[in-house]
């Protein structure tokens, strides 16, 4: 009988432990806000993008936060919430904030009116250099959201500015560079002055290319080149020599990049870095395949 008691109080904890396992709201006390932020006067983007930006929410469920701190980023919310609405076009925006304590929670409450949006009033967009006849640039300068009349997103200045730079990386404009950008905002007359300008210098060749690290002799390797003498670069030619070369697997790394440090006279140099697959072998054996042309067959 005392025996059984023993095992009765040592099984009593495990049982004990389960059912707190069973029946979670008995192992621990939910969690309450200690402080509740309501926004209101504003909606999807640039809501959210204000709520992130109101500091006193990293306090809403912290049990050791004072009065003094929720007081504290309380009055610092409103010109949070401006700032966070300037991105896209909201210059003037205006909060009313209040704070009171209901039972044990502090509620706060900010009210926002965002105002009319900052709207570009001008904007010069030039190209110096060879790509002033680009057509795939000139297609992204006739695709591009911001223009005049429309509202100064910032997203949409930074996505243009990407773009003209992706284009000039893309295309072999190597020594290209930004002269001027600016996004000048007059809020008197609410409206913002846009000046981009670019010199993108000649648009440079392919030349030669370089391997390095190979254990197939580099005439056999020229055959996967997807061009022939000088070409203008283009990275999707370079994106077409890796395919070519990792599809045969005879490596395990294939790194094709322009040597810049050797750029002269509008022609630049390629190098393709390989590392040899482990357990590849090279037989010599030549083969053609409609995906990748002219191509060597490897063996393992």
């Amino acid at each position: 009988m005392v025996a059984a008691m023993r095992k009765l109080i040592l099984f009593l904890p495990l049982a004990l432990l389960l059912l707190a396992v069973a029946h979670p709201l008995l192992a621990a006390e939910p969690q309450v806000d200690q402080v509740r932020v309501t926004l209101r006067g504003l909606s999807d983007a640039p809501r959210a993008n204000a709520l992130r930006a109101i500091a006193l929410r990293a306090l809403r469920r912290d049990p050791e936060a004072t009065p003094a701190q929720i007081e504290r980023l309380h009055q610092r919310a409103p010109a949070q919430i401006r700032a966070a609405l300037e991105p896209f076009g909201y210059y003037r925006a205006t909060v009313a904030a209040s704070l009171k304590l209901v039972g044990s929670r502090y509620e706060a409450l900010y009210t926002v009116d965002p105002g009319e949006p900052v709207r570009v009033g001008s904007m010069e967009v030039r190209i110096e250099g060879a790509a002033a006849e680009d057509a795939e640039l000139q297609r992204v300068i006739e695709r591009r959201s911001l223009r005049e009349g429309s509202v100064l997103v910032h997203a949409d200045y930074e996505d243009f500015k990407a773009a003209v730079q992706r284009v000039f990386a893309e295309r072999g404009y190597l020594e290209a560079e930004t002269v001027t950008a600016r996004a000048e905002v007059r809020l008197a007359e609410n409206r913002a002055d846009v000046r981009l300008h670019w010199n993108s210098g000649p648009r440079f060749r392919l030349t030669e290319t370089r391997f390095v690290g190979n254990h197939v002799p580099a005439e056999t390797l020229v055959g996967f080149v997807p061009w022939r003498g000088e070409v203008p670069y283009t990275q999707q030619r370079l994106i077409e020599l890796q395919t070519r070369l990792g599809d045969t697997g005879w490596f395990s790394t294939v790194e094709v990049s322009p040597l810049l440090e050797e750029l002269a006279e509008g022609r630049v140099p390629v190098e393709v870095r390989l590392t040899p697959a482990l357990r590849t072998a090279w037989n010599g054996g030549v083969s053609m395949g409609t995906d990748s042309g002219f191509g060597v067959r490897g063996a393992m």
